[in-house]
């Protein structure tokens, strides 16, 4: 948070914050979170990896 471009700092008490945050348990995965971004050309897709050839 900033204040007329400077760093700022905003202290509330423990039980404002708990009644302010999201229920505990109601996280939404990652990639749900990332689509409900909207940002065009974000591509969350990935290969497969098989891990390294090694030789033994």
């Amino acid at each position: 948070m900033t204040v007329r471009g400077h760093d700022a700092v905003v202290v509330i008490a423990a039980d404002e914050l708990d009644r302010l945050l999201p229920p505990f348990g109601h996280a939404v995965p990652f990639v749900t979170f990332m689509e409900s971004l909207s940002v065009d050309g974000l591509d969350l897709t990935r290969d497969r990896d098989l891990g390294r050839d090694i030789a033994l």
